[in-house]
């Protein structure tokens, strides 16, 4: 039904399910918890973006990688790609900032109040006006997906490895406003299938499918366990199913009206649906 699309998932469509854009990634520690040895910024953009190109320098997106995965299962229609920055090695699409308190005084904040404080802290490195595309003076999920990656408290077992989307209370940076948008919240210890559903939310609209969960038959599944364990580890994605493919603009379904032979190819390396 491309002429009626959902009301209520304004991404889901296949005009959005193709449009490019970058992912910012800020990479955030406390005075009390330092980055993990062997969990550095190159990393994190290795994580979402791939290895980087050795005749560029720029990251590519490679197996496994958040980026490289939305490209492969839609056959190339959306890229997701490093957001510009200065911090760090510039261009990587990771910004990491020291949150001057400890990790428990920040999780007193309400949620909201803890994403706008994050992206204040990468504003000096990020020219959030740059990504205006439509010159209306704020930020849409079309314009840029950002993503919050926390270092992991190992005392806190109940959220290691889980992500979830959330809000931004009231900023405005660069001379944009930020408010009408979700953040991207995962950690160090979250497995990358469940980074790439939560990326899935912000950037096209996945929808969840728990209630009758489909276990590995669908991206919209449940990714990670309840208690912190890792169900899938990185070496086990599973790709969105045909429905969401069909509404995503990433496959042409064939239409079967009449009893007949019909021949399926493989969904994940020929867009049959």
């Amino acid at each position: 039904h491309p002429g009626t699309p959902p009301t209520t998932n304004r991404l889901m469509n296949p005009l959005h399910g193709i449009e490019d854009r970058p992912i910012l990634v800020i990479y955030i520690r406390w005075d009390d918890l330092d980055y993990p040895a062997g969990f550095d910024a190159a990393w994190v953009a290795n994580r979402f973006f791939g290895e980087r190109d050795p005749g560029t320098g720029l990251p590519s997106p490679t197996f496994p990688s958040v980026a490289d995965y939305f490209r492969r299962l839609s056959f190339n229609a959306l890229v997701l790609s490093p957001a510009p920055e200065s911090e760090g090695t510039p261009g990587d699409g990771v910004v990491q900032v020291t949150v001057h308190a400890t990790r428990a005084h920040f999780f007193n904040l309400a949620v909201e109040a803890r994403n706008k404080l994050v992206l204040e802290l990468a504003d000096p490195y990020v020219d959030f006006s740059s990504f205006d595309s439509d010159g209306d003076g704020s930020l849409s999920r079309l314009e840029l997906i950002v993503n919050l990656f926390e270092v992991e408290d190992p005392a806190t077992p109940l959220f290691s490895g889980q992500g979830l989307n959330a809000g931004v209370q009231a900023v405005t940076l660069d001379g944009v406003n930020l408010r009408d948008r979700t953040v991207v919240m995962t950690n160090h210890a979250t497995n990358l299938i469940t980074i790439i559903h939560e990326n899935g939310h912000a950037a096209i609209d996945l929808q969840d499918l728990y209630g009758f969960d489909v276990g590995n038959f669908d991206l919209g599944a449940a990714t990670a366990c309840a208690r912190g364990g890792n169900c899938y580890p990185d070496v086990m994605l599973f790709a969105p199913n045909a429905w969401h493919k069909l509404h995503w603009g990433w496959i042409s379904p064939t239409v079967v009206t009449r009893d007949g032979y019909y021949e399926v190819h493989r969904a994940d390396t020929t867009g049959d649906g």
